[in-house]
């Protein structure tokens, strides 16, 4: 593992316990509204940090992630080759795929922003 990837490892990104999210659910692979359940609300009342790495492995949390697919005027999508096999990604799954979404973990140095879950996406546009 390169220094690159070490340093995200290292890095305190947002988690949530399974319990907080999942805890009044059936089962997770069901389509629930925002009534039933207010996802959104449910994280920010909950996050925590862990460091990525341990975070990547612990399965008793989620990593919330934003995604937005961006358009530009003309209604055309942004599209890109998410991360080439020689890059410095950590996940190989990733390397030399197409991606129309743009995402990004949401870090602890987010955590001042009005909505850290929101604001985070932004970031990670701008970014890209």
């Amino acid at each position: 593992m390169n220094q690159i990837v070490k340093d995200k490892m290292a890095r305190e990104i947002m988690v949530v316990a399974n319990k907080h999210i999942f805890w009044n659910m059936e089962k997770e692979t069901k389509f629930y509204s925002n009534e039933e359940v207010n996802f959104e609300k449910n994280i920010l009342k909950n996050y925590e940090y862990m460091v990525r790495g341990k975070a990547e492995v612990n399965f008793d949390y989620k990593q919330p992630i934003g995604y937005a697919i961006v358009l530009n005027e003309d209604n055309k999508i942004f599209v890109y080759k998410r991360w080439w096999a020689w890059s410095n990604a950590w996940d190989a799954r990733l390397h030399s795929k197409i991606a129309i979404w743009v995402w990004g973990h949401i870090e602890k140095e987010d955590e001042e922003l009005k909505n850290p879950i929101s604001d985070s996406l932004v970031r990670e546009i701008e970014e890209e």
